[in-house]
């Protein structure tokens, strides 16, 4: 049968309660980093201010452009190496389209319901076709490599920015 606790054996008590917080505070604690400091090389600093002075010009879902380089496709071109940005407009192949309106008007000339019917369907789609077919847009840069066609696109608003901003990035580079 077991009494009153005495006073030493609550100080006991206490003093392995308290030991046992502390080793789970020590356990739960991260365990201390140790800082190495190691200098940079020349390469490493010129790398680190490079990317400090980088700036965005353009960013869109499909192109980057900053003061230092161009992205695009999953390919990354140094402005360093590009000597002049070009547009290109290019025309639809409109070859489908006036096939059907031939085959469309030969249809015609057998004046029977079918082949009129057939006939005209076949104009209206050739023209439809035609009306929503747009030019693409292209924008090319040139490096010491050649020529490169970087973009293709039907929106002359984005390419038109693409290349304002990649001229104002070889302007800046001087």
């Amino acid at each position: 049968m077991t009494g009153p606790l005495s006073d030493a054996d609550r100080a006991r008590i206490r003093a392995e309660e308290e030991e046992r917080l502390r080793v789970r505070a020590e356990l739960s604690a991260p365990a201390p980093v140790a800082r190495v400091s190691v200098p940079f090389s020349d390469a490493d600093r010129a790398r680190i201010r490079a990317k400090e002075m980088e700036r965005e010009l353009y960013r869109d879902e499909f192109a980057v452009v900053t003061n230092i380089r161009f992205m695009t496709n999953g390919e990354t071109h140094a402005l360093s190496g590009i000597t002049s940005v070009s547009k290109y407009l290019q025309d639809p192949s409109r070859v489908t389209e006036i096939i059907c309106v031939l085959v469309g008007i030969g249809a015609l000339y057998f004046k029977t319901l079918e082949t009129t019917v057939l006939g005209i369907l076949l104009i209206l789609v050739a023209v439809a076709v035609w009306l929503t077919k747009k030019p693409k847009h292209i924008v090319a840069i040139r490096t010491a490599a050649g020529e490169i066609r970087v973009i293709t696109d039907q929106n002359a608003e984005r390419v038109n920015k693409i290349i304002n901003a990649l001229n104002q990035a070889i302007v800046s580079r001087g």
